[in-house]
């Protein structure tokens, strides 16, 4: 599966999630992982409770942090195809 700027992403809803220090921790149970996110990746999971276009989401993103488009995009598509990669979110 190839994640581009088109790509409408969710997160599954049988990750249990959690807040530690304004920062989500979760856990897949299929997988028997915990992990740990930072700021920016918690941004990004809360954003995708509900079905959204990663094109859409960068926009979101860079409204809230300093990041040149180009950059939050390359980072934002990394990061969800590592997501992807371990069964933590829908892609359609």
């Amino acid at each position: 599966m190839v994640i581009d700027k088109n790509t409408i992403v969710e997160k599954r809803e049988d990750i249990i999630t959690a807040d530690l220090d304004g920062n989500v921790v979760m856990m897949s149970v299929e997988n028997g992982k915990y992990y740990g996110m930072d700021e920016i990746a918690t941004a990004i999971w809360k954003n995708i409770e509900q079905p959204i276009r990663v094109e859409q989401l960068v926009h979101i993103l860079m409204d809230e942090f300093d990041v040149s488009e180009e950059q939050c995009q390359k980072d934002v598509i990394t990061f969800l195809t590592k997501l992807y990669n371990e069964i933590l979110i829908k892609v359609n």
